[in-house]
């Protein structure tokens, strides 16, 4: 994972990568404690692929979707580890992800564990 440098606006988060390619989140709020990276995340009723690209920005993550991936998110989590945000927002949905390497891959729980 590439380190990602917090700028912070009234407006919004602003991450800026290694790269220096600007990232703004719509949903997503982290905060790095004790070398673990905690979200906060407050929406409602929004796309579950808006979320899953947020996260994959903030993260530098690959993840890639199965076409029939569709829902919505409605949740309050303050200041949650990352990992344990993506498995609720995903099993919410009936989704999981199914990692090869650093490679998500995110579909229908039965689909992807039963490949």
């Amino acid at each position: 994972m590439k380190k990602a440098y917090l700028i912070f606006t009234i407006i919004s988060i602003l991450i800026v990568t290694t790269k220096g390619e600007p990232v703004k989140l719509k949903y997503i709020q982290p905060y790095f404690e004790n070398n673990t990276l905690y979200v906060t995340l407050n929406c409602k009723d929004a796309d579950i692929r808006d979320i899953l690209d947020d996260f994959s920005k903030l993260l530098d993550l690959n993840i890639v979707l199965d076409p029939d991936v569709k829902g919505t998110v409605t949740c309050n989590l303050k200041k949650v580890p990352w990992k344990t945000a993506l498995k609720v927002i995903l099993h919410t949905n009936k989704l999981e992800a199914v990692w090869y390497g650093n490679v998500a891959l995110v579909g229908d729980m039965k689909k992807v564990l039963d490949p």
